[in-house]
């Protein structure tokens, strides 16, 4: 079927209009639509340049975070925190930042693709947050997870009283924490 009084930019929105359950024959709102595809003429490709993606607001727009699970570490130790994000915009040219709402706690930076998170400083609870950025559509996503800092020392033992044994018996010494006979 041909309509040569439509452009192809009003026929690839009206194809998109009817996925997306529009009707044939009604006005297809460009608004809830996918894309505007721009061809070029001479080429009789999509046109980059001049194609615009709809959506009506940002959020729809903007990157998708997988959620990044709460994180716990022990003074000294470094972690390298994997994330997933992703565009469904056409054009999308993400860029990452990561900052930390406690830099006293630790320090954290984007390396190889993935969160560093140094936990060198003190135990706390500090929050960590990723900017994911679309720098062709100008929006950005969110998301922050806890890190969970915590002192790694040796375990400490109370001193054992000296004890007499005598031959053919036993002897029980108790420890601190004997959670057996549930002793302190």
């Amino acid at each position: 079927m041909s309509y040569p009084y439509l452009s192809r930019t009003y026929l690839f929105m009206l194809c998109i209009s009817i996925l997306n359950g529009c009707q044939p024959g009604s006005n297809p709102n460009p608004q809830a639509d996918l894309a505007t595809a721009v061809y070029d003429d001479t080429t009789g490709n999509i046109d980059p340049e001049n194609t615009e993606e709809q959506g009506g607001n940002d959020l729809a727009e903007a990157p998708s975070i997988e959620t990044i699970a709460p994180q716990r570490l022990a003074l000294g130790q470094t972690s390298d925190i994997e994330f997933r994000a992703t565009s469904h915009a056409l054009q999308a040219n993400l860029t990452y930042q990561v900052r930390n709402s406690q830099p006293e706690l630790g320090t954290v930076s984007i390396k190889n693709g993935q969160i560093q998170y140094s936990a060198d400083k003190t135990i706390g609870t500090d929050t960590v947050t990723l900017v994911v950025t679309d720098t062709t559509k100008k929006v950005k996503q969110e998301q922050s997870f806890a890190v969970e800092l915590y002192s790694n020392t040796k375990p400490t033992m109370r001193p054992i009283a000296s004890q007499t044994m005598y031959t053919n018996r036993s002897l029980r010494i108790q420890l601190a924490g004997d959670a057996h006979n549930q002793q302190p």
